[in-house]
This record gives C-alpha cells, structure tokens and sequence, in this order.
C-alpha cells in the first residue's frame, strides 16, 4: 500500500472517529457550566432545595419570548419561583426545586407537556442535592 494511500485511509478513520463527537453538540459539563451559579446552589442547600442543569432541545436559538416560555413552564412545573436561569447561547437551564415536593422527572415531564407545542424538549443532566453532591437525575 502506497503512503498516499495510508494517509487517505488514516484521514478516514479520524473523520469516522471525530463525527460522533462534533454531532453531540455541547457537552453535559459545558452546559452545566453555562448556568452554574454558586450562590443559587448555596441557598437552595440552605433550604433543603436541590438545584436541577438542563438541555434544551429541538431548536438551535433561544429568542427572548421562548426563554419566557421556559421559564414559566419550569416555575408552573414546579422550579422555585425566580431561581430559573437560561443560557441561551448553550441551549441550557438550572432550576431550584424542592425534591420535598415534586421529582425531577415530573418538573421535566410537565414543562416538556407546555413547552411542545414550541418544538422544545427538557432533559435533566445534572442534579446538586441538598448534601451538595453532584449526581445524574434518577
């Protein structure tokens, strides 16, 4: 095999390998870190609150009047209200909530039921408990 020929094949297979990688869009982390907010974490462990990072998918730009939507779909969903922070750049969220009263999984459900008709889904990433560790939602 020629040297040309090793290259065009290696060429392949780091395209093959970096497809995957550039599809995914923005990493967990880097949408976490896109709405970490320490001093929201702080009070919501004060209250015995846990602090939710979502993606927001199905659109690739957030105007100001969806961001709206989603702020209000989380607060009826269950946030607490005035703790909801988006990012719009990394089509990601934090929320406060308290696990006292609704799950995770049903903040998400309910706001994903209101925010459909926009073509908008939530998924939950990470979860900071009221111990202050980092967790993925059940």
């Amino acid at each position: 095999m020629s040297t040309k020929a090793v290259r065009l094949a290696l060429f392949y297979v780091a395209l093959a390998w970096a497809a995957p990688a550039a599809a995914c869009g923005f990493c967990i982390e880097d949408r976490v870190a896109a709405v970490y907010d320490q001093a929201m974490v702080d009070h919501a462990r004060a209250g015995n609150q846990s602090v939710a990072f979502f993606s927001i998918d199905g659109t690739e730009s957030l105007d100001e009047k969806t961001r709206l939507a989603i702020v209000a779909a989380l607060e009826k969903a269950g946030a607490v209200r005035g703790s909801v922070k988006v990012a719009p750049e990394q089509l990601a969220c934090v929320l406060a909530y308290d696990p006292q009263r609704v799950a995770i999984d049903k903040v998400s459900a309910i706001a994903g039921r209101a925010l459909a008709a926009r073509g908008i889904s939530l998924k939950a990433l990470r979860v900071i408990g009221a111990d202050g560790r980092l967790r993925e939602p059940l």
